[in-house]
């Protein structure tokens, strides 16, 4: 997975550090990332369907973000998604 960052940013360098190892730890769990084609096609999708859809929901780990926000407070919402990248 690309992830563009620059070291320049020092007060972000732990915090991007740790994103960039949970990314690759989630990019290896097939199940949890959505694949590149099915991204390219919702783009193409969005650019030729004629409508004025603002948001696209992409691949099964939007799915079950999106239901883990509609079923949690904001707060157990908050501290799950935390606890990805902690």
């Amino acid at each position: 997975m690309e992830f563009f960052y620059n070291d320049d940013l020092t007060d972000y360098k732990l915090f991007t550090a740790a994103f960039r190892t949970k990314l690759g730890e989630m990019e290896k769990q097939t199940s949890y990332a959505s694949p590149p084609e099915i991204v390219a096609e919702t783009i193409y999708q969005a650019a030729t369907d004629g409508t004025s859809q603002f948001r696209y929901i992409v691949g099964d780990d939007a799915k079950m973000l999106i239901q883990m926000k509609e079923n949690t407070d904001e707060e157990e919402y908050l501290t799950n998604i935390a606890q990805h990248f902690a």
